[in-house]
């Protein structure tokens, strides 16, 4: 709606709202101070005018106590409901105004239960007692007198908030007059916390429970105890007469779960051997004998070193796999559960790659060749990028080499033995010192293709100092037509896409790789290559670093 001229720089969208809702004219409106103005902005005092419990011209004045006294939620509803008159609100003082502000304290007026001028001269303990939740429930239950409520001492009120008396209460199994006069020496409150559930199945009295020697209830402290009772699996007198043995092997939710499905007989339970209920209680022989695997006679006979084999999870998904029988397990060695547990070879058995049998005849050595192995796309890739392979046609026989491997040999820029020095420290520098070495071998004086030769053997070497150190490179990314220089491992950027890796096997793989290139280079030149080598060291002594090609 567009704002008249009047009341155009009325800037209150609440005093506006009133306007227009005919409560206020814009003569009127004009007419106050902005204190009148802000009276009418706030929001119980808006709420009372709308619901015309508040005159507006009354609202205009209201002293700053008076609107504090409104601005709650409770008191807006109290007088809304016509339980506390207006005129009454704007005289509370600050002590009545916390008496009506809890939220409990409301809801016992509203509801009839406590009248407004009672919760007026509420005392701070009195508030406190109908402050709290289980009070406060009980008493809108009429399950407890108002009166009652207002005498409780501190010992009462906790048990009174206990979710297992109030329970009691409210399901008529217990009265509050009866609850409030527990003693802590008395221990009733410890009695019916462990009996709750079945008093209110109806399968034990209150007074019962109250009558529980100190053995007895020893008995149904157990949930799995009271769980067999309430499956009607345990008679009440029968768990009140179990001796200390007895209500051990019954303890456990296990064993009760073995019970109620009527895989175990209550007799047999009740004469379980430490051994045999120490069985029964294992999680691994629990999920076994879920999965069918493994009976329960087979469960309660397992010697400690059978259980033992059964405790690794890649022993035990074998098993529900089918692809080791559970009587083959108990038989395993330690060297034979240790090869069958290691991801590898657990991971080749379940991909049809290596059989139980094969697995299990597996040497210390094979195994871990087997675990450190890379997968056959890692190391194919890895061939053509430092490998040196012997390929044999009809025709003749010969190397074929590596990308990075290839540029080093045949660069004619240094000899063989500067070649075959920096494969060596390639793999033995860290990659600030291989930086540092390769600076030695930047000749900024080359133009052209020697150029481009020089600079092609030494990212060679550094690409492949980076893969056996796993160092951080460079790359370019593109986002969207915007191209920005990114950062990641070296073997995460070349190997990403072809599954997981461990950065120690690649080092393995690359170091052999290496020493085989060294050894073909080598043949028949060792003499040679050692004098030339003895050499560069030598001559590096006296050349500048020139580290411009790394820019």
């Amino acid at each position: 709606m567009e704002k008249s001229v009047e009341d155009r720089h009325i800037e209150s969208p609440e005093v506006y709202e009133l306007i227009t809702l005919g409560y206020l004219t814009s003569e009127r409106a004009n007419e106050l101070t902005p204190a009148q103005q802000r009276n009418l902005t706030l929001p119980w005092v808006r709420k009372l005018i709308i619901a015309n419990r508040l005159p507006v011209e009354q609202a205009i004045e209201l002293t700053r106590q008076e609107h504090v006294n409104l601005e709650s939620a409770g008191i807006y509803e109290l007088i809304n409901s016509g339980h506390l008159p207006l005129e009454q609100a704007l005289r509370l003082t600050d002590q009545q105004c916390e008496n009506l502000y809890p939220n409990t304290v409301y809801k016992l007026i509203m509801a009839d239960r406590l009248p407004v001028k009672q919760a007026l001269e509420l005392t701070p303990e009195q508030c406190r007692n109908l402050c709290s939740p289980g009070v406060h429930e009980l008493i809108i239950a009429d399950r407890l007198s108002l009166e009652l409520a207002l005498k409780l001492m501190n010992d009462q009120l906790f048990y009174l908030e206990s979710d297992v008396i109030r329970d009691l209460i409210m399901t008529d199994k217990l009265l509050a007059e009866k609850a409030i006069n527990f003693t802590t020496r008395g221990g009733e409150y410890i009695r019916l916390q462990y009996t709750e559930n079945l008093i209110t199945k109806d399968l034990f009295t209150v007074t019962e429970a109250l009558n529980l020697t100190p053995e007895q209830l020893q008995n149904l402290r157990p949930l799995a105890i009271r769980e067999l009772i309430v499956a009607k699996k345990l008679p009440i007198q029968h768990a009140l007469k179990l001796t200390g043995e007895q209500r051990k092997n019954l303890a456990y939710h296990d064993i009760c779960k073995l019970i109620i499905t009527d895989q175990l007989s209550l007799d047999h339970a009740l004469t379980l051997t430490y051994r045999e209920r120490s069985n029964l209680m294992s999680s691994e022989v629990n999920e076994l004998m879920a999965a069918n695997r493994l009976s329960l006679q087979q469960a309660l006979e397992l010697t400690p070193e059978q259980l033992h084999n059964l405790r690794p999870l890649a022993i035990r998904e074998l098993i529900v796999a089918n692809k080791l029988p559970i009587q083959h397990a108990f038989k395993l060695t330690e060297e034979q559960l240790r090869n069958l547990c290691s991801p590898e070879v657990y991971e080749f058995i379940t991909t049809g790659q290596l059989s139980i049998q094969q697995a299990l005849k597996l040497t210390y050595k094979q195994c871990y060749e087997l675990v450190h192995m890379l997968a056959t796309a890692q190391k194919d890739f890895l061939e053509t990028l430092i490998g040196s392979t012997l390929v044999t046609t009809s025709e003749e026989t010969h190397y074929e080499w590596g990308i990075y491997l290839d540029s080093v040999k045949s660069y004619d820029g240094v000899d063989l033995g500067t070649k075959i020095l920096y494969l060596e420290k390639s793999i033995t520098q860290d990659c600030q010192t291989f930086l540092n070495t390769l600076d030695k071998l930047y000749k900024p004086e080359l133009i052209g293709a020697a150029k481009e030769a020089n600079l092609d053997f030494i990212r060679s070497l550094k690409t492949i100092n980076d893969l056996f150190f796993n160092n951080k490179v460079h790359y370019d990314n593109f986002l969207g037509a915007c191209r920005i220089y990114a950062e990641r491992d070296a073997l995460t950027h070349f190997f990403s896409s072809l599954g997981s890796f461990n950065p120690q096997d690649f080092k393995d793989e690359i170091r052999k790789m290496i020493h085989q290139g060294i050894e073909i280079l080598s043949q028949d030149h060792q003499e040679e290559i050692t004098t030339q080598k003895q050499k560069r060291e030598e001559v590096e002594k006296t050349i500048t670093n020139q580290s411009d090609w790394r820019n």
